[in-house]
C-alpha cells in the first residue's frame, strides 16, 4: 500500500549533531536546515524516511520531525495567484519556497513569476492550483 505524503519541519540546529541525517545526504541537508522550510515526507524506510523539497531528495531519521497540516500545495507547483478583492495582482506563478510560521500555525508560500521571485509571501487562500483551472476551462467547452 502506498503511503500518502506528509508535511512538516525539522527544527534542527548544528548542536543537535548529524546522526539523524543519512551519511550520504549531510551536505544536502545542511543547505536546507536549520530553518523553517516545510518538507514533504514521501516514504518510510526501515531506518530512514525519504524527504523532498521540490526536486531535492534526502534521507533522514524520523527524529526531530514536527508535522504540519498539508494544504494541497508543494514546491514546484504551478498556481494562480487569486485577486482576493484586489489584495493581490492575479497571475500564474510557481511555488519556489514553503515556510512554516510557528506562532501563526501557518504555511507561507513564496512564488516566482516569469522567473523572478515575488517579494511578498502568500497563504493557501491566495493561491489556486492550476489543475483546478484546467478542469474549469475544459468543463466550459
Amino acid at each position: 500500500m502506498r503511503e500518502l505524503p506528509a508535511y512538516g519541519v525539522y527544527p534542527w540546529w548544528p548542536e543537535n549533531g548529524c546522526e539523524w541525517i543519512h551519511p550520504e545526504d549531510i551536505m544536502v541537508v545542511r543547505k536546507l536546515v536549520p530553518g523553517t522550510k516545510v518538507f514533504r515526507r514521501d516514504r518510510c524506510l526501515p531506518n530512514f524516511v525519504i524527504m523532498s523539497y521540490g526536486p531535492i531528495r534526502f534521507r533522514v531519521r524520523p527524529t526531530l520531525w514536527n508535522p504540519v497540516r498539508p494544504e494541497g500545495f508543494d514546491v514546484g507547483d504551478q498556481v494562480q495567484i487569486r485577486s482576493r478583492m484586489g489584495k493581490n495582482s492575479p497571475g500564474l506563478a510557481v511555488i519556489c519556497d514553503m515556510t512554516w510560521h510557528r506562532e501563526q500555525g501557518a504555511i507561507y508560500y513564496h512564488v516566482r513569476q516569469r522567473g523572478m521571485r515575488i517579494p511578498r509571501r502568500f497563504t493557501a487562500a491566495d493561491l489556486r492550483p492550476v489543475k483546478f483551472l484546467e478542469s474549469v476551462v475544459h468543463s466550459e467547452w
